[in-house]
């Protein structure tokens, strides 16, 4: 038996089964009937009907056929019927607890029902009843709400576009249906409905720790779908899968917290969030926000890395990740001011250190002599502008001076040290010497050779 149920199928060895029954069944029937027929001994050939008599009377040609007429007429006599009684009340009987049975055992909603499941289970040519269109937009728990999908065929079903249907038959798997009509063999029921578009899963304010013990926050998104095998889409199937990936896919059950059950889809990204914490708690705060000294950021290497763990561990539950995006790292205030007064601090330095590090050169060293003499006769064209607008007369002349010389000198010492040269200290010198000989002499300059040069040149 086993190797016929190879060569014809499960299908064609239930039918074959089906139509054996049946026909004992029938064959039962009939001898009872034929044993009735004995038992009443009826004989039409001595005294046929009046009936009979009248036809043959008025058409002879019919007496050919008189031996079977007159067969039928004793086969089908009152008094030989009248032993079918208990077989049909006896049928009616069977139908009705069959139906009831049906009724109670399956959970059905009313009798209705459970009258079209015995006809589907009656049914010897192939299902031809409808047991409604399944896709994406139905979840699987509507399959057990639905009696007539919780019990099965025989029936077709239609699988929508972007869909696979998963059947099982007593709890072991069937079939895996993809986009298209399919017909049910008896108790093939579907177990669960698979979306074969991309999927995206979001969450956003993910908690982590880094491994020096800093609070982030993170999104993640994750897009994935289900396993196609290599296959490309195609204009009947633009959404190609594996049979196997489906199947895996379906089961593709965990128990959460609060006894919630996470789905295929949900768990990918559950295990995406996972895997997150688990790569920011490996590494120190400064190796997830600094560049590396290739010139990559650590944010992408860390989205490749968790891309390729996710899909090792996701891969064997029929999940196939497309691509993982993952949103910047926030940090608490103070960190975040401690990082910013960290960088600012660096980047002077750096600067400082590129400054000493720089070798001074002819050119360089007369480009700061010019930018010294230049603000210094800024100064001085300042000054002489503020004096000339007050109208200061000759008798002011040494507190004129007095203040310029003061300006001279507050000039020089706010000059950066990388401005000064080596006249700097020098021409500080005779401006002090200046100042000192303004005080200690009462008379006016009479002429302006009588000051003091501030440089040689």
């Amino acid at each position: 038996m086993s190797s016929f149920q190879g060569i014809l199928g499960s299908r064609v060895l239930q039918k074959y089964h089906k139509l054996i029954g049946q026909l004992l069944l029938a064959l039962l029937v009939v001898g009872y009937w034929l044993y009735a027929w004995q038992l009443e001994r009826i004989s039409y050939e001595v005294a046929p009907p009046n009936i009979w008599s009248q036809v043959v009377t008025s058409y002879p040609l019919f007496s050919v056929a008189e031996s079977v007429v007159l067969f039928l007429f004793e086969f089908l006599s009152p008094r030989v019927l009248r032993h079918l009684i208990p077989l049909v009340v006896g049928f009616w009987l069977a139908r009705v607890v069959v139906v009831r049975f049906l009724e109670s055992f399956y959970d059905l909603s009313d009798r209705s029902m459970a009258k079209s499941l015995l006809g589907r289970l009656m049914n010897l040519g192939a299902p031809n009843r409808s047991m409604g269109s399944l896709g994406h937009n139905q979840e699987t728990v509507a399959l057990r709400q639905n009696p007539q999908l919780r019990v099965g065929g025989p029936g077709f079903i239609h699988v929508s576009p972007g869909s696979a249907v998963l059947t099982e038959v007593n709890g072991h798997i069937a079939h895996v249906y993809g986009p298209d009509s399919h017909a049910l063999s008896r108790f093939e029921s579907p177990r669960a409905i698979v979306d074969l578009r991309p999927q995206e899963r979001k969450s956003e304010e993910i908690e982590i720790v880094t491994s020096d013990g800093i609070d982030l926050t993170a999104t993640i998104s994750v897009t994935f779908h289900v396993d196609s095998a290599g296959q490309a889409p195609t204009r009947d199937q633009p959404f190609p899968f594996s049979s196997d990936a489906a199947r895996q896919t379906a089961y593709a059950e965990t128990n959460l917290l609060g006894g919630k059950i996470a789905q295929w889809d949900e768990l990918t990204l559950e295990v995406a969030i996972s895997e997150l914490a688990r790569l920011v708690t490996e590494s120190r705060l400064d190796e997830l926000i600094n560049i590396e000294k290739q010139g990559i950021y650590p944010h992408p290497r860390i989205k490749s890395e968790l891309e390729r763990r996710v899909g090792e561990i996701i891969r064997p539950h029929g999940v196939e990740i497309r691509e993982i995006h993952l949103g910047r790292f926030e940090l608490p205030d103070p960190v975040v001011h401690q990082t910013i007064r960290y960088w600012q601090t660096f980047w002077k330095q750096k600067r400082r250190n590129e400054f000493e590090q720089e070798v001074p050169t002819p050119e360089t060293v007369e480009l700061a002599e010019q930018q010294a003499k230049a603000r210094l006769v800024e100064s001085i064209a300042t000054e002489l502008h503020r004096v000339q607008r007050q109208g200061v007369g000759i008798g002011q002349r040494r507190e004129v001076a007095y203040r310029m010389i003061g300006e001279l000198e507050n000039t020089l010492l706010a000059l950066d040290v990388d401005d000064q040269n080596q006249t700097a200290p020098l021409v500080l010198s005779r401006l002090s010497t200046l100042k000192r000989r303004l005080r200690r002499d009462k008379a006016e300059f009479s002429n302006q050779d009588d000051l003091p040069k501030l440089t040689d040149g």
